[in-house]
Formats: structure tokens, sequence, C-alpha cells
């Protein structure tokens, strides 16, 4: 994860030089309702213009998606 998280940094640098970020990382299965990094970034939504991630496949899951399709 580590270098995944160097990675995106170095990303972010070069395309984004000017742009302030923060990391939100989350270590549980993409199952587990309980995701911290993704409710943080749900919260951050509505203040950030750009989302960098390693995998998108990995940022949501059926929970999830049936929370956003409650809404």
């Amino acid at each position: 994860m580590e270098r995944q998280i160097t990675s995106l940094e170095e990303y972010v640098k070069k395309q984004f030089p000017q742009a302030e970020y923060i990391v939100i990382k989350d270590i549980v299965s993409s199952f587990n309702e309980d995701r911290k990094g993704l409710k943080k970034l749900i919260e951050l939504s509505k203040r950030i213009d750009v989302a960098v991630v390693a995998y998108k496949d990995r940022l949501m899951s059926f929970p999830i998606l049936r929370t956003f399709q409650s809404l």
C-alpha cells in the first residue's frame, strides 16, 4: 500500500503542482460497510475537485452502492 500511496503522491504533484492534498486509505475488505476512509471521502466530496484512486474498482462496493441508491 505504501508504494501505491507514493506513486499517487508523485502523480498528484506532477499533474496538480499547486494542489493541496490529503491521503485517505482503507485497509479493509471492499465488502465491509464500515469503511472509514470512504466515509471520509464522501464527507469531503463537496469541498474537493479531484479524487485520485489507485484502482477505481476498489473504491465502491455493493453495500455502499445500495446506500447511494437509497438517497
